[in-house]
């Protein structure tokens, strides 16, 4: 049997979290609103400071949040204009480089694209965005498995990984538009 003055402390305790959970969220909501005006900082002055032209690649940009594919020691610097580790000795390019390189390929989403290097699956996010069927491949098995299950649950269905060595491309899905 409960004690009488018991109740009152089981009504009170979850109670007096509600203002904890509260700030939680908004706290939450800010890092997200954050991170959304630094990558439109990084697109306005990063990318078309430094000469993207393309406003498909430069929408797709301000489109995929770079900081969900990075490790979350890195994530604060996600839209810096720089390389940024993702795996022992290797980095991600920096957003200029991955914006050029895909400017370059002049997509105008008809086209089935084969990305050698998926890494953390960022550049194969921009690609899906721009591209009717994406094709990564990816040597480093976790590395690999971790950008498809990003990209799954970024619900990209027109991304395809695969793991392995993509010297020889995608025989059986060939020939690519890029």
């Amino acid at each position: 049997m409960k004690k009488a003055w018991m109740l009152p402390l089981i009504i009170f305790i979850p109670a007096c979290f509600l203002p904890l959970f509260n700030a939680c969220q908004k706290t939450s909501e800010i890092r997200a609103d954050i991170y959304d005006l630094q990558r439109r900082n990084m697109v306005r002055w990063d990318l078309e400071g430094q000469g993207i032209k393309s406003r498909r690649v430069l929408d797709a940009m301000l489109r995929v949040p770079r900081h969900l594919f990075l490790l979350p020691q890195h994530r604060k610097m996600a839209y810096l204009d720089s390389d940024l580790p993702i795996a022992p000795l290797v980095t991600t390019p920096r957003p200029f480089v991955v914006a050029r390189t895909i400017e370059l390929l002049n997509l105008k989403g008809s086209e089935k694209v084969l990305e050698v290097g998926t890494g953390l699956g960022y550049q194969s996010a921009l690609l899906g965005e721009l591209a009717n069927e994406v094709y990564t491949i990816e040597i480093v098995p976790d590395m690999g498995r971790q950008a498809a299950e990003r990209l799954q649950l970024l619900n990209y269905k027109n991304i395809h990984c695969q793991i392995g060595d993509g010297f020889k491309g995608w025989p059986d899905k060939a020939p690519f538009d890029a």
